[in-house]
């Protein structure tokens, strides 16, 4: 679903992949990435190699950070502190 000038999860999910394709392709070393919820699911969707349905499933509370180091994700809270399991997948009560 599109919303009217607005990017559907397909949308973002192309848009993220070429970002991750070019940073890939590049010279860079170490990134920080700020970004809202909706592409930082995408983004987990696609280093995790998850199906695109699975995006919306991705629970991501405010305050998280996530590293990734050769496609592994590591969460922690916005202190520092590692938070073990707080990439959920399931529903988003």
């Amino acid at each position: 679903i599109r919303f009217p000038n607005g990017e559907s999860y397909e949308d973002l999910f192309v848009r993220g992949k070429k970002f991750l394709d070019d940073l890939e392709r590049s010279d860079v070393e170490e990134i920080i990435i700020v970004a809202h919820e909706d592409i930082n699911r995408i983004l987990l969707t696609l280093l995790l190699n998850l199906p695109l349905d699975d995006a919306i499933k991705i629970a991501h509370p405010n305050g998280i950070i996530y590293k990734v180091k050769a496609k592994i994700v590591k969460c922690f809270d916005v202190d520092g502190s590692y938070v073990s399991g707080k990439l959920l997948i399931g529903s988003n009560n």
